[in-house]
């Protein structure tokens, strides 16, 4: 496994995570990864620097986006701010100024964007897939799309490998609350995917949206 500073970056979604401009589209995905005692996430944005490792049972003060109005509750996860506002039709990767980025336990990285929107849910995930396609190597079709929940939202989370065959493992949460679409996403290399869907799972159960 490649060490961190050597992984490629995954622009937003596909590459990245289905980095529908995403986390991965991807709405965008990234890679990287090692041991299960050191599993990562890509590595964060150059600008946004990591923050530094504390002990287990030291908790964090949820993070919350100001520009893209939501909050991480999870005590053991932090972020930091982009430094621009997404526009909501491109596929930003995770060294992109719009992304936030979102630090949790085990090097886990996730990144999110978020843009007003009078489309349907329906209609914004479909203009990101295939801007996730254009832009990265990602499948126009995902290889795994579930409904759930986000802060009581109806929300797509795709789940692909950038490109299909060999290429990163990318998720891509997809969810609209306030006239706002929300894009979160993370990126690993293929073999720890089960792992992957968990936790990113566990971390979207944390998320609630301001006003």
């Amino acid at each position: 496994m490649a060490h961190a500073a050597e992984r490629p970056r995954f622009r937003a979604g596909a590459r990245a995570f289905a980095c529908l401009a995403f986390g991965s589209i991807c709405i965008a995905a990234g890679c990287g990864g090692s041991g299960s005692s050191n599993e990562s996430n890509g590595s964060p944005p150059s600008s946004q620097p990591t923050p530094t490792a504390t002990g287990s049972s030291t908790a964090q003060a949820p993070f919350v986006s100001q520009r893209y109005r939501y909050t991480i509750n999870a005590t053991d996860w932090t972020g930091s701010e982009g430094q621009a506002a997404w526009d909501g039709i491109t596929s930003p990767g995770d060294g992109d100024p719009t992304v936030d980025a979102v630090y949790g336990p085990r090097l886990r990285r996730v990144w999110v964007v978020s843009a007003p929107t009078s489309s349907t849910l329906n209609a914004s995930v479909a203009a990101l897939r295939k801007a996730n396609a254009k832009t990265h190597q990602c499948p126009r079709t995902p290889e795994q799309t579930r409904t759930r929940r986000i802060d009581g939202q109806p929300a797509v989370v795709d789940s692909m490998h950038c490109p299909p065959t060999g290429g990163v493992f990318a998720l891509n949460a997809f969810v609209q609350h306030g006239g706002r679409i929300y894009l979160f996403f993370t990126y690993d290399q293929p073999g720890r995917e089960l792992s992957m869907q968990r936790w990113f799972s566990d971390l979207l159960d944390s998320v609630s949206f301001d006003g």
